[in-house]
């Protein structure tokens, strides 16, 4: 037998490397493209649309300061593709797409998945005449992060101000509604999801959006959804001013609902029927409801079950009296270490463990009466009894803790956060 030749050992040997080292130096990954869009059409493509249209799965695309606007930066539609789409400094103030009436901004419609991404970007003006006044999601999951929308609206019946979600899975994180616009006796100002698989609101702030003789600045018909550090402030509703859910599996964390109005209906905080629910380490406060003898806080019916843990309600009040919870009778919905004044939860309730049942002492909260408002300071005295080492279970009882004299009101709060996205 003849041993191998040296020639034949290193072909067997360079073919050994290679099939371990070429998944590594030619994974698609690492072959991703970056793109530069500019407003003035120069850049890699003239548009918006050109670039996602030449770019595959992976590549990013960036958006150079200034506003854009016409054919090809409207209408923006991902194709399905798992891409970025990202302001190139990082700041959502220096890049506006400016949206002509007629259009939104973009669509992920062809089972885009958490791999697409809009970052970074402020939408003005969307108004399509459907649903889904800036952004537009049927059965894709994509990750919108850091966007405005802002001065979007859809007409009458439609639903979706600024975001318009069904079928899917988006996550929408550390995003500014704003100013948003719901048509008449339609639902959602700001956003709206029908039948969503697990869709994840996170980190965002919904303030001023407003729909007349419709529903919900958030509007939630059937599925599941998730609301994490979210902030609802002066929007105004004809019911469920800041969440309005329908048949849904909702469920809302370590949030705060202030300063909103429902014009006839009650729940100007949250408004739930039917569906499942559970609501735990929020605050709601100062929401009036002007025309209902229902609740101004959350108000829960149609057959709904839930449970309300660690949550302050203070100052929900209708034209009528101070109604922070009601439940209407067919409800199955439980306090648990929460905070509320004596009389001011109503109907079909079960008190679970101690509750605190005195003033909570908030540092600078605004008169119900006031609402709509963007005003207060919700956080916390010192002496508060909602603070963990005071309150009846251990746990701090709402979304806030300690402040007042730590940090001032609109230093602290939306005046300061809301000039981030500007």
């Amino acid at each position: 037998m003849h041993s191998m030749s040296h020639q034949a050992t290193f072909k067997l040997g360079l073919c050994l490397v290679l099939s371990f080292v070429a998944p590594v130096l030619f994974d698609s990954s690492t072959l991703a493209a970056v793109f530069v869009i500019e407003p003035d059409g120069s850049g890699d493509y003239a548009t918006i649309q050109e670039g996602v249209d030449a770019a595959v799965d992976g590549d990013v695309i960036q958006l150079g300061y200034g506003d854009f606007s016409g054919a090809g930066n409207h209408d923006v539609d991902f194709h399905g593709k798992d891409i970025v789409v990202e302001s190139a400094s990082g700041s959502a103030p220096a890049v506006t797409l400016v949206v002509e009436s007629g259009h939104r901004a973009f669509l992920f419609q062809s089972g885009e998945s958490a791999a697409a991404v809009l970052r970074n970007v402020t939408i003005v003006g969307g108004d399509p005449g459907t649903d889904g006044g800036g952004v537009y999601v049927t059965g894709a999951s994509p990750t919108l992060d850091g966007c405005v929308f802002r001065d979007c609206r859809v007409s009458s019946f439609d639903r979706g101000g600024g975001l318009f979600v069904a079928d899917g899975a988006p996550t929408v994180t550390g995003c500014l509604f704003e100013a948003n616009l719901g048509g008449v006796q339609g639902s959602g100002s700001a956003a709206a999801v029908v039948d969503g698989t697990g869709v994840v609101f996170r980190d965002n702030l919904f303030v001023g959006n407003s729909v007349s003789e419709g529903a919900g600045t958030l509007r939630v018909i059937g599925g599941e959804v998730r609301v994490e550090r979210c902030g609802f402030l002066g929007n105004r509703a004809w019911g469920g001013a800041g969440i309005f859910a329908t048949g849904s599996d909702l469920t809302i964390t370590d949030s705060w609902f202030t300063g909103n109005e429902s014009e006839q209906a009650g729940g100007a905080a949250i408004r739930i029927r039917g569906g499942i629910f559970t609501i735990e380490g929020c605050t709601v406060a100062s929401n009036r409801a002007v025309a209902s003898a229902e609740a101004a806080g959350l108000d829960a019916g149609s057959g709904a079950v839930g449970g309300v843990i660690t949550t302050l309600f203070h100052e929900n009040c209708t034209d009528a009296a101070t109604v922070n919870v009601a439940a209407e009778a067919g409800t199955s919905v439980f306090l648990e270490c929460s905070a509320f004044l004596p009389g001011t939860v109503a109907g079909d309730i079960e008190l679970v463990g101690d509750q605190v049942n005195a003033d909570p002492e908030l540092c600078a909260p605004r008169p119900c009466g006031d609402a709509p408002s963007e005003d207060g300071d919700y956080e916390l005295s010192s002496s508060s009894p909602c603070l963990a080492a005071q309150s009846p279970c251990g746990d701090r009882i709402g979304a806030f803790g300690e402040g007042c004299d730590v940090v001032p009101v609109l230093g602290r709060t939306w005046g300061g956060i809301k000039a981030a996205f500007r």
